[in-house]
């Protein structure tokens, strides 16, 4: 026949369980500043530039445009009183022409330079998500948060690390 467990063995055993996950390793938990990874990272600086150079061109167009502008208003203002009524009508209808067409040219940039901005942008995600994942499991993290967090340690800040794996995989693309 088999003898009952006693009531010590029992509580032991219970006792035991409860205290076996507090004993268990805390898996390795760390943070990034997706912010600060998005505005230091040489790779959105290169993309900027990128950006920057490829509109150019109709930046300074748009910026032509503007000075026709002023130019055609400083005219009106200083000859109206020389003008025939029909001049300055014709001129007042060629300035509203051109404003116009700037705020249209400009908008137009702007929508362009937003979307080629948004590409740009995810395409550094995915560079920067590489290097969060290269950080981690070099440095052994079970675990890497970003954003929302209320509460973070300087310890568990891994960004500079992130940003230097940035910068490696940069140089190592040129």
């Amino acid at each position: 026949m088999r003898k009952p467990a006693s009531f010590g063995r029992i509580v032991l055993v219970l006792l035991a369980a409860l205290l076996l996950p507090l004993t268990a390793q805390a898996g390795k938990i760390g943070f990034v500043d997706l912010q600060m990874l998005l505005q230091k990272s040489p790779q959105r600086q290169e993309a900027s530039a990128r950006i920057e150079k490829e509109f150019s061109e109709r930046k300074r167009k748009i910026q032509e445009l503007m000075g026709r502008i002023q130019a055609l208003e400083t005219q009106i203002k200083g000859n109206a009183d020389a003008m025939s009524a029909q001049q300055l009508r014709a001129k007042q209808r060629e300035l509203l022409n051109l404003k116009r067409e700037a705020k249209r040219e400009e908008q137009y940039y702007n929508e362009d330079r937003n979307i080629r901005n948004n590409e740009e942008l995810a395409e550094l995600q995915k560079v920067i998500f590489k290097a969060i994942e290269k950080v981690a499991v070099r440095e052994g993290y079970d675990l890497v948060l970003a954003e929302g967090i209320a509460y973070y340690s300087d310890k568990v800040n891994i960004t500079d690390l992130v940003l230097d794996q940035l910068r490696k995989d940069f140089k190592q693309a040129q």
